[in-house]
């Protein structure tokens, strides 16, 4: 199994994400985040994006966009993850249903 984290770098002040359509002499932000310039967690980003917050004047954070988990081969692991979280929401929303007070605190919670 192989695990990505990608991040990519927004404005705290405006809540735009630095994206794709850029230059080195041109920094485009957009509110966008599905256009987001991702990058992969390695410590050369964070020198480039020391670079991009001094050249664009912005008060950057890097933030994670995405955590992603891919069983490599012929795998059903992740639809079995998937059908057995369904299985417990769709039990704990019937409890909740019939009777939220009845419930356990744990239960609740999840």
């Amino acid at each position: 199994m192989t695990k990505l984290v990608k991040i990519a770098f927004v404005d705290i002040d405006t809540g735009e994400f630095y994206v794709k359509e850029n230059s080195l002499t041109n920094w485009v932000f957009n509110s966008d985040v599905s256009r987001a310039k991702l990058y992969l967690a390695r410590p050369e980003v964070r020198e480039f994006f020391n670079y991009v917050a001094q050249n664009s004047k912005r008060n950057l954070k890097c933030v994670e966009v995405e955590v992603v988990f891919n069983v490599l081969g012929d795998s059903k692991y992740l639809d079995f993850l998937n059908n057995r979280d369904f299985q417990l929401y769709q039990k704990l929303n019937q409890q909740a249903e019939d009777n939220i007070d009845a419930m356990k605190e744990t239960d609740y919670r999840k």
